[in-house]
């Protein structure tokens, strides 16, 4: 066997140092383990929530006379959904069950972020469970528009104090629309660039931003507009072919 080429986490000489010392204490944290003791589920907590509610059954395979050298008194697997997990009942100590608690939950190593945008897609990324607010905060590069530069660019040093760049959360809806809107305002020339700036995206949305601006400053009365823009029927954004934009 080998490892998982796309396998995104990694693992310090500390933590597989962790690894080793819980898995020959207790053994493997994995599946459902109950502690004979207090009859408490100490891991796959989520997973029995699921078992109870689809239905399941506990078919133990081996019954040991002594506790193994991890506490283990049984173990074998649970039926549910046409399917088999792993099983495990546990004869703990009191400290043992804490300690088993929290590595399952934190041992494991940490992910290795530039392999999320080298090797999978963000739908990939959703399914296994993190949500779009997690992907935005740690891979923000996989959401911003590709304009044929890169995805988020590195600033210059000598530019970075002119220069920001802003992350946004959006549903996906809104996202698509930005897409759209940014899509749209470079088909029809629409974009006005900075000279300092050779983002393309950047300087459409800044545009955008602008002409709404302006426009709200129309509405109350401030200056003249720059810019007429026709909401057309199918709410495509088009801007006066008369407009010097």
């Amino acid at each position: 066997m080998e490892h998982f080429h796309k396998n995104p986490r990694k693992i310090s000489d500390r933590q597989a140092k962790e690894l080793a010392k819980s898995l020959d204490e207790l053994g493997d944290l994995s599946g459902l383990i109950k502690d004979i003791n207090t009859d408490e589920i100490i891991g796959g907590n989520q997973r029995f929530d699921y078992f109870e509610k689809h239905g399941y059954e506990i078919n133990i395979v081996n019954r040991y006379d002594e506790p193994t050298a991890v506490g283990t008194v049984a173990d074998g697997f649970i039926q549910c959904n046409g399917q088999n997990f792993a099983y495990r009942e546990v004869d703990w100590t009191p400290e043992q069950c804490d300690r088993a608690c929290i590595a399952a939950n934190k041992m494991g190593g940490d992910w290795d972020y530039s392999l999320f945008t080298e090797a999978f897609e963000i739908d990939a990324l959703k399914d296994g469970g993190f949500t779009e607010h997690e992907l935005m905060d740690i891979v923000p590069e996989m959401f911003t528009i590709d304009d044929g530069d890169g995805l988020l660019p590195t600033l210059e040093p000598e530019k970075s104090n002119d220069l920001e760049q802003i992350t946004f959360t959006l549903h996906k809806e809104q996202a698509e629309l930005v897409r759209a809107a940014v899509k749209l305002a470079l088909e029809r020339g629409f974009v006005e660039t900075h000279p300092e700036n050779e983002n393309k995206n950047g300087n459409a949305i800044a545009t955008i931003c602008e002409r709404f601006y302006e426009r709200a400053a129309v509405e109350d009365g401030e200056n003249e507009p720059a810019v007429t823009a026709v909401v057309q029927p199918d709410d495509e954004f088009v801007v006066d072919p008369e407009s010097q934009y």
